[in-house]
């Protein structure tokens, strides 16, 4: 089953930031489970790679003077990424999957699950067009937190489909989605996390 573990962007998903392709994967993740028949999207509250919103802006601030998403953050006195994904082991657990195809270009986000135990038999790449607003983001992605961004950095065997889970050893759409299957939101707490499941259905799963 494709899953999407999402970090909160509300600067793109509620402002409308082009900075970030956040909100564009966010959608894309939603289309392809869409066209897949189900699939599930894991909402994680961690705002600006963990460091809250507030500091995001002053982060964006440094942005437009020069600094890209890293060095902005170091700036500031933070480290490059305080995401965690505990809450996600759980939720699987809960819904007795055992084995995801998790769509993401994140190594981090990958090495980080499959340390909690998440078995992770695909990695499905989730890339979105390059324009002037986010092309300093996506390039910082790919050359300072090494994502795996094909489109960007072309290899003879890159390209936008699902990949195997050999591609996992080696590194440990713009426009509106109208979803019209059933969904089902389920908020599931674990610990002090509040985490958003959303299931996208065709037939029961």
């Amino acid at each position: 089953m494709y899953v999407r573990v999402h970090d909160q962007c509300v600067t793109s998903e509620v402002f409308g930031s082009l900075r970030c392709d956040c909100k564009e994967q966010f959608d894309h993740a939603k289309a392809m489970m869409v066209a897949q028949g189900r699939g599930m999207l894991i909402y994680m509250p961690q705002e600006g790679r963990g460091i809250g919103l507030s500091n995001k802006v002053h982060a964006y601030c440094l942005q437009d003077q020069g600094a890209d998403t890293v060095d902005a953050n170091r700036v500031l006195g933070f480290e490059d990424d305080y995401r965690s994904y505990e809450p996600v082991l759980h939720i699987l657990q809960h819904f007795h999957l055992s084995r995801i195809q998790l769509c993401t270009n994140n190594p981090r986000k990958i090495h980080l699950l499959t340390e909690l135990g998440v078995e992770i038999t695909a990695r499905v790449p989730v890339l979105i067009p390059t324009q002037k607003h986010n092309q300093a983001y996506l390039d910082a992605k790919l050359h300072r937190m090494d994502h795996f961004l094909e489109h960007l950095a072309p290899a003879p065997s890159a390209c936008a489909h699902e990949t195997n889970g050999d591609d996992l050893d080696h590194h440990q759409h713009d426009g509106d989605v109208r979803i019209e299957q059933q969904t089902t939101h389920i908020l599931v707490m674990v610990g002090s996390v509040l985490a958003m499941v959303v299931y996208l259905l065709v037939n029961s799963i």
